[in-house]
């Protein structure tokens, strides 16, 4: 990333192809500057608010370190924003593991939040739902800025244009990055629980028998058969949990459903072709497919 000083509004924009980061800041300068992340770091270490940054031609100098300076520019970014919607920054870095890294479907690559709040993510293998309801009004979030935004915690509120979307982390954070353009896919029926069963689902018993079971090879499927839970990679291993249905996961994706749930929450099941449904505080839903193998 380049990293730009505006100096009439004491700002720092960090900025590349994908995203904008706008941080308030303490420089001591009356001029605009930009460096790029190996002089911006420099400049972070040697910075103090007693310390005055001068400048020397195309040289920033700072307690006798010279950064070279560039002559770039963030883009300006059209302000006319809508439709403010509060996120839990958690839900937006639980959805961020179920979308798709698979670039021909570029809808998935991103987590879809609608105006009503409703968080959804998926790959078509595995998918993720916090659902405070139904709209047509939503914008999908391009993945690199989750990630961006994942490095803070609480609340953001999110807006969006077009083309670009206005994270706002707190009053001295702003991020921005892009709009992935398409329509999402409905997931309303696959939500659906009709004709499905609520099964006990012996979670902890479950974890306890993953730290062995994971030791056992690369892509492993879990098979839960006869009350038991059978392992399979290159080696195998069994553990009996009492589970009353037979299906066959993805060890990755369950483990990725479980890291969701760290509260009470409803297993559903019909047979050992149709997807499995977690149901987590009655908001947050999470679907897996099975293997058929």
């Amino acid at each position: 990333m380049l990293n730009y000083y505006d100096s009439k509004n004491k700002k720092l924009i960090s900025f590349d192809d994908t995203l904008v980061i706008e941080k308030k800041t303490d420089f001591n300068s009356d001029r605009d500057f930009c460096i790029d992340d190996k002089g911006f770091k420099l400049l972070e270490a040697l910075f103090t608010k007693d310390k005055q940054i001068e400048f020397q031609d195309n040289l920033l100098v700072i307690d006798k370190a010279k950064i070279k300076t560039l002559q770039d520019k963030p883009v300006k970014i059209n302000d006319d924003f809508e439709n403010e919607i509060t996120i839990k920054i958690d839900l937006l870095n639980e959805a961020y593991n179920f979308v798709s890294k698979n670039q021909t479907k570029s809808v998935l690559t991103g987590v879809y939040v609608n105006v009503l709040g409703t968080i959804t993510a998926t790959d078509s293998f595995k998918l993720y739902s916090y659902d405070l309801g139904e709209s047509n009004n939503g914008v999908i979030i391009d993945s690199i800025l989750i990630k961006e935004i994942s490095k803070y915690s609480g609340n953001c509120i999110i807006s969006y244009n077009e083309n670009t979307i206005k994270c706002q982390i707190n009053d001295d954070i702003t991020i921005y990055g892009r709009v992935i353009l398409g329509q999402y896919p409905k997931v309303s029926s696959i939500l659906n629980l009709n004709d499905y069963v609520n099964h006990t689902f012996y979670a902890m018993k479950l974890k306890d028998a993953i730290e062995i079971g994971k030791l056992v090879g690369d892509n492993i499927l879990v098979k839960f058969e006869n009350e038991n839970v059978k392992f399979i990679g290159e080696n195998e291993y069994t553990k009996e949990i009492g589970t009353d249905f037979n299906i066959t996961l993805s060890l990755e994706h369950l483990n990725i459903a479980l890291n969701c749930i760290d509260t009470a929450f409803d297993f559903y099941y019909i047979n050992e072709i149709k997807p499995v449904k977690f149901v987590i505080g009655g908001c947050k839903n999470i679907v897996l497919l099975p293997i058929r193998k």
